[in-house]
């Protein structure tokens, strides 16, 4: 996988509660600690917050820059490793099988309670048990009631890519790459060409929400544990052309299909 020069350090750093690499991280669900190079979530819930399906979420989460407007065409290069459920901590009974992860990116907004309106973004899906992945534009996703999960509401969801026959390494994790350049959208998946799409939808506000901006974010599925390392996020400039995104590619160029 090959490169363009970027500067160091020039994308804003934003504000949250943990700083590592480059980026302040807000932590949401379950406690967080830096080990080493590493940054991984805890199996155990965050100080103040209802954790839980019958609460305000379950999952670990990291989000950065949310909604920030000079956040808008960067590649994000992390090892990412969807490490599963640690047995001190699954109240609901998952099984040892699932190992679930995502990537979010352009994130107009979010919130740490499901139970609140707002969470709009990208999000690369991954599935351990099954290979499959999906990227999906998601506008103000939430559950409309005062707790709990249920009565789930979205003003839009559609699907830009999917597959599958991914090979998740659940011990060392995996090195991921997403660049997006005005609305084109392309992944790496260790040194193979995951994804290369053009969603003509970017731009178009639903539900008051705008998905051409805005930070990163990473989850685990459910009570699943995960972890980064390596992780860098740098700008590229908007008149940059297509061709200059350097990386394996296969030249072919998807279009998202209208919602």
């Amino acid at each position: 996988m090959s490169y363009s020069a970027w500067r160091e350090g020039n994308m804003p750093p934003g504000e949250g509660n943990l700083f590592f690499g480059g980026v302040n991280w807000l932590t949401w669900h379950t406690e967080f600690a830096i080990e080493g190079n590493r940054l991984k979530s805890l199996p155990k819930a965050r100080p103040g917050f209802n954790y839980g399906h019958s609460g305000n979420g379950r999952g670990p989460m990291l989000m950065a820059n949310i909604g920030d407007p000079r956040w808008r065409d960067y590649s994000l290069d992390v090892q990412l490793c969807a490490a599963g459920v640690d047995p001190a901590f699954n109240p609901y009974g998952l099984g040892s099988d699932f190992y679930d992860a995502s990537i979010m990116f352009h994130i107009t907004d979010a919130k740490e309670s499901f139970n609140e309106r707002g969470s709009s973004y990208y999000v690369l899906g991954l599935h351990g048990s099954t290979g499959t992945w999906e990227v999906r534009a998601v506008y103000n996703s939430y559950c409309d009631q005062p707790v709990g999960w249920g009565n789930p509401k979205t003003e839009a969801e559609r699907t830009v890519a999917q597959g599958s026959g991914l090979a998740i390494d659940r011990q060392n994790g995996n090195r991921i790459r997403i660049d997006v350049v005005g609305n084109r959208i392309q992944g790496w998946f260790e040194d193979s060409k995951l994804f290369d799409v053009v969603d003509n939808e970017m731009t178009q506000e639903i539900g008051g929400q705008r998905l051409d901006h805005g930070g990163v974010g990473f989850g685990g599925g459910f009570d699943a544990m995960f972890w980064i390392e390596n992780f860098s996020v740098r700008s590229l400039a908007h008149s940059e052309s297509p061709k200059s995104v350097d990386g394996p590619s296969d030249g072919s160029i998807q279009h998202a299909a209208r919602y």
